[in-house]
């Protein structure tokens, strides 16, 4: 019998007799080199934890959020990381107040969660740091703000968790939060990358796609994205099948770009799922199919991407692929405004106001809604907002106002908006009449695509061509011939 096998036939034999450093010994050795169900290692690491070790108690809970055994069971991994955590342990505290603050087993109590969270955290659990850290930036802290969470991070970064280096890197480069500093932004992407991090790596990629804090690359961009995508990156895979379906010729790959971005639709990414969608909608790069575009549209939605709902309410509202039901695009519209969609909001106003459907008007929370967008920087709130005063809806009409909302959207592009602008500026309406300006205004508008623009300048150039001269006819024409004969045949032979 070899020594080896005598070891192991002893720690099985004190793991038998509950002693707690065999159980976990063994645990440990089956979980490395064994070949056994997952379920053998839980009841091994479940019998120490009853036995009181904390290392025990966190592994047991790992494997009944994990589901080894069966289904996962999130309230029995509840109470074991809860026993780890009251021993001090920092890895179980960090888990208990991420199940506060998410529900998970327990319910929700984020203030009690952010409690263990800074126990963690000062027990020195990168983890907890990290995750407090984003809560502080994110504003969702009662207790700490914006300064105390980069301190965290920026912690959590130093002891090398590479999930705090890409979110620094962010910060640096876009100057959220922190002041845009390349030479930072380009020191933590790096770190991060290297460690293997995609969220690194996409941000070293955009880092050499704009020149900031190293030197511009093009080539290097594309290398970190590609390795992203690599990395299995839905957000590398969406970015790069963006590119390769807006680059020039030679360059292009449209089936690839297609196909990189249905990977990351596949991996759940939701505006990954909306561009997919949205390319099936509209029969971009792809066979047009607005009933499985409608399936992609629901699948955005419930992953998190909030515009899915004005593409779902335009669906019904228009009938593409579906029965026409305004009712369901009017909730799809009512839910997505809600969620701070300002195309939604757009669209369900103009439900409000009486444009679509055939409901009661409620023309002040239709207001509202067009105000809420404009404020956003939505061009099309800004360009209804000019045809709610111009016109009188639910107000007393007013040209003169309607001029300045027109005048907005028209800086923002807005074609339809340009081409009022200049009818209003032609015609003298709410402005001195100034036709000039005006014609400025339709070859703007005409240049953004505006098709009414484009007519109203062709008239115009109809209208100021020199009119040609009406033949000559009836007894005048008679006798000039008459009287110029070598005349009238030039003009003739002319």
């Amino acid at each position: 019998m070899t020594d080896q096998h005598f070891d192991q036939e002893r720690l099985h034999r004190a793991a038998e007799r509950g002693d707690v450093e065999a159980l976990l010994a063994l645990a440990g050795h089956l979980e490395d080199f064994g070949d056994c169900p997952g379920s053998v290692v839980h009841d091994l690491y479940e019998k120490a934890a009853r036995a009181g070790d904390a290392h025990a108690q966190v592994m047991t809970a790992f494997g009944y959020r994990n589901g080894d055994l069966a289904e996962p069971n999130d309230t029995l991994a509840f109470k074991w990381f809860m026993r780890a955590a009251v021993k001090g342990d920092a890895c179980a505290q960090y888990n208990v107040g991420a199940a506060y603050i998410e529900g998970r087993g327990v319910l929700v109590d984020e203030e009690e969660g952010e409690r263990w969270l800074r126990k963690s955290a000062e027990g020195g659990w990168e983890w907890a740091m990290f995750a407090l850290g984003c809560r502080c930036v994110d504003g969702k802290s009662s207790a700490f703000g914006p300064t105390h969470g980069i301190n965290l991070i920026e912690m959590a970064a130093e002891k090398g968790l590479s999930e705090a280096q890409a979110r620094l890197a962010r910060m640096y480069r876009t100057g959220e939060i922190l002041p845009r500093d390349g030479a930072l932004a380009a020191r933590w992407a790096r770190a991060a990358a290297q460690s293997g991090n995609a969220d690194g790596m996409i941000e070293l990629s955009n880092l050499y796609a704009d020149g900031l804090g190293v030197e511009r690359s093009d080539a290097e961009a594309l290398k970190w994205l590609w390795l992203a995508s690599q990395a299995d990156s839905a957000e590398a895979k969406l970015i790069l099948g963006e590119w390769h379906l807006r680059a020039t010729e030679g360059e292009s790959d449209p089936e690839g770009g297609i196909a990189l971005l249905r990977e990351a639709a596949e991996a759940g990414h939701g505006r990954a799922q909306l561009e997919y969608g949205r390319r099936l909608w509209h029969g971009e790069g792809i066979e047009m199919n607005e009933e499985e575009a409608l399936a992609w549209f629901h699948l955005a939605r419930l992953n998190g991407c909030e515009e899915a709902a004005w593409y779902l309410g335009r669906t019904y509202q228009r009938g593409f692929g579906v029965e026409v039901d305004h009712a369901e695009a009017r909730h799809f519209f009512e839910e997505g405004s809600a969620s701070g969609c300002v195309r939604c909001m757009c669209a369900l106003a103009r439900y409000l106001l009486g444009w679509d459907g055939d409901q009661e008007p409620d023309y002040s929370r239709a207001t509202q809604l067009v105000r809420r967008a404009a404020e956003q920087g939505e061009p099309q709130a800004y360009y209804m907002m000019a045809g709610i005063v111009r016109d009188g809806w639910g107000r007393d009409a007013n040209e003169a106002e309607s001029v300045w909302w027109y005048g907005k959207a028209a800086e923002m592009g807005h074609d339809d908006a340009l081409f009022e602008l200049a009818e209003m500026h032609e015609e003298g309406r709410g402005v001195p009449a100034d036709a000039p300006y005006a014609m400025e205004l339709y070859r703007r508008a005409a240049e953004a695509g505006n098709e009414r623009a484009a007519d109203r300048l062709e008239a115009e150039e109809h209208e100021s061509r020199p009119s040609e001269p009406e033949p000559r006819t009836g007894i005048l024409a008679s006798l000039a011939r008459r009287l110029f004969p070598f005349s009238a045949r030039r003009g003739e032979a002319a």
